[in-house]
């Protein structure tokens, strides 16, 4: 089982994307979404798998963050 996690964009260069998802850093792939710094994404195996807003990306967070 794979699971989509929000992250949120930090910056756009040469079709690598880098991101920040509570002070973890990682670069994604974008290919089929444009997206600009602050926007929210869910990423799964390295891809940006579709854009969130911001309210949508705290409340998939809580989820995760559940203890």
């Amino acid at each position: 089982m794979c699971l989509a996690i929000p992250y949120k964009v930090i910056s756009t260069k040469d079709g690598k994307i880098e991101l920040d998802m509570l002070g973890e850093k990682r670069t994604a792939q974008n290919s089929l979404i444009e997206v600009n710094p602050k926007d929210f994404v869910l990423v799964q195996n390295n891809a940006i798998i579709k854009k969130l807003t911001k309210k949508e990306a705290k409340e998939t967070l809580k989820l995760f963050l559940r203890k």
